[in-house]
Parts: C-alpha cells; sequence; structure tokens
C-alpha cells in the first residue's frame, strides 16, 4: 500500500491533500503556543492567615504576592461571611501597578460578602511589550472591614472564581491564563480558633506507630470534644495517653470501627 500507485492516488485526490496540510497547519501552531510561554512561577496572592477583631473594631487585611513576575492582567472574586465582617473600604493600592486604580473593583454585592477585582495594565496581551512586576512579600492592596460577629464568630476572606473567574495573563504567554496560588485569611472575632494538628507517620506491617497532636490557640479552655478518624482496614487502635490535661478522657467504644471520641 506505500508503492507509487498509492502516491498516485493520492495526488490525484486534491481535496484529501488539501485536508492533510490544513491538519498541519493548526497542529503547527498548537506547537508553537504551548512552548513560547515564559517559565515563570505562576504567582501566589495571599491574606494573613489569622487575624483577630473584636467586635466593632476595624481590621485590615493586605493582599500580598509572591511572583507577581511580568503581570498584564489579573481578575478574580473576594468573598467572606458577611454575618461576621462588614466591609468598609479598600486601601493602599500599591503604586507602581500600572493602572491599579478603584475602579477595578466592584463593590454592588459588598453587603454580601462579594467583591470582584479587574486590573490589567492597559495593553493587549497579543500586543504587549512590558507587565508590572512586583517584588515578594509586597501588598497589592487592602481590604478594611468591621468585625459584626459575636464572641466565637469567624470568617475566611478568600480568592475564588465565583462570580468573577480568577484569570492572570502574564507577558509572553500567549493571553493564555497561567493561572495561580491562593491562599485565604482567616478572622475570629475575640478569640482565636483551637487548631489541632496531627503528625504524619509511617510504619511497617505489625509495627506500632504513634501520631501525636499539637494545638494552637489552646488559651482559657474549659472543655473541648472533638473525634478522631482512621481506616480500620489499615490501622488497628492500640492506646492513647497524654501528660498535659487533666480529666483527659477517650471514649474507645468505637475504635474497632476506626473512631475514638
Amino acid at each position: 500500500m506505500c508503492g507509487s500507485d498509492s502516491r498516485r492516488r493520492l495526488t490525484e485526490h486534491p481535496k484529501i491533500e488539501y485536508a492533510m496540510k490544513r491538519l498541519l497547519v493548526p497542529l503547527a501552531l498548537i506547537s508553537s503556543l504551548l512552548f513560547s510561554v515564559d517559565a515563570f512561577a505562576q504567582p501566589t496572592f495571599y491574606f494573613p492567615t489569622q487575624t483577630l477583631a473584636n467586635n466593632g473594631e476595624q481590621v485590615s487585611l493586605p493582599l500580598k504576592v509572591r511572583d507577581f513576575t511580568d503581570l498584564l492582567g489579573v481578575q478574580f472574586s473576594i468573598t467572606w461571611d458577611p454575618e461576621v465582617l462588614s466591609f468598609v473600604q479598600v486601601t493602599n493600592l500599591h503604586p507602581a501597578v500600572t493602572g491599579l486604580d478603584i475602579g477595578d473593583f466592584d463593590f454592588s454585592a459588598a453587603a454580601d460578602g462579594v467583591i470582584t477585582f479587574n486590573w490589567d495594565n492597559g495593553q493587549n496581551c497579543q500586543s504587549a511589550v512590558s507587565g508590572v512586576t512586583l517584588d515578594d512579600e509586597v501588598t497589592l492592596f487592602e481590604l478594611r472591614f468591621q468585625a459584626i460577629g459575636g464572641y466565637g464568630a469567624h470568617t475566611y476572606v478568600n480568592i475564588t472564581d465565583q462570580p468573577l473567574d480568577m484569570i492572570v495573563h502574564r507577558l509572553n504567554a500567549n493571553c493564555m491564563d497561567i493561572g495561580e496560588f491562593i491562599t485565604p485569611g482567616w478572622v475570629s472575632i475575640e478569640v482565636l480558633p483551637l487548631r489541632l494538628i496531627g503528625s504524619s507517620t509511617s510504619g511497617n506491617t505489625g509495627e506500632v506507630v504513634c501520631v501525636d497532636y499539637a494545638v494552637e490557640g489552646f488559651q482559657n479552655l474549659i472543655s473541648v470534644q472533638f473525634s478522631v478518624n482512621w481506616n480500620p482496614n489499615m490501622l488497628e487502635f492500640v492506646s492513647s495517653s497524654t501528660s498535659n490535661l487533666e480529666d483527659f478522657q477517650v471514649n474507645e467504644m468505637m475504635a474497632f470501627d476506626g473512631v475514638l471520641t
């Protein structure tokens, strides 16, 4: 089938030959797009991981960045629980970000716990000649809120893709969304939440291994209760102990099913 007859028959059908050529062109274009993107890390946007506020107090949450390199535009949504925080204003816009101003924010749904952000440096991504670069750990802008939740209330202040999609454009990235890393903020009213941090471990079949639990925010507590779960097909409970708590009690009645309380 690969002799001269087959070559002759192919050239006698110009429609087939044309279709093959058309197929090669978009493949070549896709290949050039894939390999022309500059090898920079995706940018990171992050709020403070823990902020403590008293009811009625105003707090500012700086949005900081890493790997903010040659960016042409950024858009995303910011959400929080409106029963815990009431939005006040945006402040401290970074002066080195070309085109960044208060008009890049939509506050129409702020009462419902939603702000959208849509910035670009004024250059079309297809013909741009320069992007904006910031040092790591600098503040892009700050959000100011008033704490309105009761004692113990808390909320994430998060960057999401609802209602406005998360999109980041970078110079020489062929107008593709390069993605981003997000670390949400956490605001607590009058008391920080208790954090339980379990350790990681490994072991061979038949060995006894220990999982330690550390705590953060363990202050002036009267009582704590929670459950610990695991896969009983992989682990068999042996014992539990503590040297730091009085009246420490563990209910082992469901340990066979992978549950402690």
